[in-house]
């Protein structure tokens, strides 16, 4: 007998409802759900949406039910025996409990014994064992977990560090499973994402598993919304992103979006030909995308796999404006707070707009002085989305007295620039509110120096310039402009601006820097931060944003650097800085 949504709710949870069964009677071999990036806090109240997601995993039918890491937003033990509580009461009276893996990951092991980063991942065996201890969890962070005649293999995050497997042995457990298990997909479980999964081929990982074509590998860490087709892609083998039970952000260029909620998890059929994978809400168990599910043949094929992304990328529609469309700027804000653009959605396809902010110079030719990116509406659910899409370019990204324009292009998931361009009228940027300059510097890579950020209080290894005026090209290490120390001085609550100008020049692809304020004195941040945009991004403006903390808390300080995370193989040509105390 089937259980019906009604009698779920009102707590009839006796058996679960009989969900592999398909239109066509079909019946999957099983089913299991994925969820990741969870982040539960200290209560079980935090719990709320991993509750959600395993009432869902429960009326589907799920034998089996996987989180792919950073379980907790710290390692919060209370967090674990919630997540433990909670999911002993959703599956209270339940004929049969479904199986467990769990994916340990860096936010599991953060702060188990201090704040500093990077002792994450020394701590990360111990913390690892007492996670699994209270979440009553039957697996070890590598471990090797058998359902219905089909492998699952389970890696933590740190493989390759102290305590942990190294990469030889990661190849060994999936070459072994593989070789036991010919003509079946192995099902490998970690939480960094590999195989080019929205853009993020982890290399080592990628490297190892593209040897094996039988890999079905899951993952978390991207966050991201499951309405986008980026969490799915076949190279070599078939690698999926979960989402995240959480917020997610985006990598936008030029300035940071508001953080978005996400309630996306997933059920996987499997078949003796094919995966089934089905996306889902969590808020009121609608399937995301209905009619669209993820489907992957078996056994893996390489070149006819649906799934590889140049064949999505030339399937995916470019998204344009409607006939007599326009973008309308005006004014905002008693005093200055910026210009406020009005943008015509240009559809369900629009990922992104790119804003091209222009100046008339003194000649009034008009100039870049700088852009930016905007997420479209296309991550909510239809009956949420707006014809017209409004967003604030900052009064501090402009400069009093300057007329100025913004071009708007939209683009789609895959990058493709719509040749469909909207230009908006002209305004005059009036004077906004100024504060206390108490640091200006033409050239600060030259007045204050560059070096890697584990050696900038040493001042050692400081970059060099090159003859035509860029620093670079760098390597993975991440690099910090020096500000003087005892900059970021006064009460809590006192705000600070930090305002300057930089060139940059990345390979094309995901080598781009998260550009914050960093802590020059411990681990924490000063500010939210920012993607540069891969390839030559011409002139751009950055502006951060501080507030004093308590004195004595994590990551608080009265000293900061400008801070370039990650940005393999790049260079940057800094401009202007400005330090105001507002």
């Amino acid at each position: 007998m089937n259980t019906t949504r009604r009698n779920f709710l009102g707590g009839a949870l006796l058996a679960p409802i009989g969900a592999r069964l398909f239109a066509d009677g079909e019946k999957s071999l099983f089913r299991f759900g994925v969820m990741t990036d969870t982040h539960v806090g200290k209560t079980v109240e935090s719990c709320g949406r991993v509750k959600l997601a395993l009432e869902l995993f429960r009326e589907k039918g799920c034998e089996l039910v996987i989180n792919t890491g950073d379980i907790a937003d710290w390692h919060y033990p209370t967090g674990y025996q919630a997540y433990r509580q909670v999911f002993d009461e959703v599956y209270a009276g339940a004929e049969k409990k479904p199986g467990e893996i769990y994916v340990y990951a860096w936010h599991d092991a953060f702060a188990y014994k201090g704040h500093a980063r990077e002792m994450a991942a020394k701590d990360a065996p111990e913390a690892f064992e007492e996670t699994r201890v209270l979440l009553k969890a039957p697996n070890s962070h590598t471990d090797t977990v058998v359902h219905k005649g089909y492998t699952f293999v389970v890696f933590p995050q740190f493989v390759g560090c102290k305590g942990f497997i190294g990469w030889d042995e990661y190849e060994k457990r999936v070459a072994d499973a593989c070789a036991a298990n010919p003509g079946k997909p192995v099902f490998v479980t970690d939480h960094i994402p590999a195989g080019g999964v929205w853009g993020l081929p982890h290399p080592q990982r990628t490297e190892i598993l593209s040897k094996f074509p039988q890999v079905v590998y899951f993952c978390g860490h991207a966050h991201g919304s499951l309405r986008s087709d980026l969490h799915i892609c076949q190279g070599k083998f078939t690698a999926i992103s979960s989402g995240c039970l959480q917020n997610w952000g985006s990598f936008t260029v030029g300035h940071p979006e508001p953080r978005r909620q996400a309630y996306g998890v997933l059920t996987v059929d499997v078949f003796a030909d094919r995966l089934d994978v089905r996306r889902w809400d969590v808020r009121d168990r609608s399937e995301i995308l209905p009619g669209k599910p993820w489907i992957v043949p078996l056994p893996f094929v390489a070149e006819t796999a649906p799934w590889r992304r140049e064949v999505k990328k030339a399937e995916c529609p470019v998204p344009a404006f409607d006939a007599g469309a326009a973008v309308k700027a005006e004014v905002s804000g008693t005093p200055f707070a910026g210009v406020k653009l009005a943008i015509p959605s240009a559809g369900p396809f629009a990922h992104k707009y790119r804003i091209v902010a222009e100046r008339k110079d003194a000649d009034g030719k008009w100039e870049q002085f700088t852009w930016r990116e905007m997420l479209g509406d296309w991550c909510y659910p239809p009956k949420d989305r707006k014809p017209v899409l409004e967003t604030l370019f900052e009064a501090p990204f402009l400069t009093a007295g300057d007329t100025v324009r913004f071009a708007v292009t939209p683009m789609n998931q895959y990058m493709v620039m719509s040749k469909s361009c909207l230009v908006s009228n002209e305004v005059t940027v009036p004077q906004g509110a100024k504060g206390k300059v108490v640091l200006e510097s033409a050239d600060p890579a030259a007045e204050f120096g560059i070096f890697p950020r584990r050696l900038a209080a040493e001042g050692k290894r400081r970059a060099k310039v090159g003859k035509d005026g860029w620093y670079g090209p760098f390597g993975s290490s991440d690099w910090v402009i020096r500000l003087p120390d005892g900059l970021f001085t006064g009460k809590p609550g006192t705000k600070y601006r930090v305002t300057f100008e930089m060139e940059s020049d990345q390979p094309i692809g995901t080598a781009r820097w998260n550009i914050r304020l960093c802590d020059a004195k411990g681990p924490g941040f000063g500010s939210t931060r920012y993607s540069t945009p891969s390839g030559q991004s011409g002139k751009m403006r950055y502006v951060l944003d501080h507030v004093n903390g308590t004195p004595g808390k994590r990551g608080e300080s009265d000293s900061y650097y400008i801070y370039f995370e990650r940005g393999a193989k790049s260079r940057m040509k800094p401009g202007r800085l400005v330090v105001e105390r507002l």
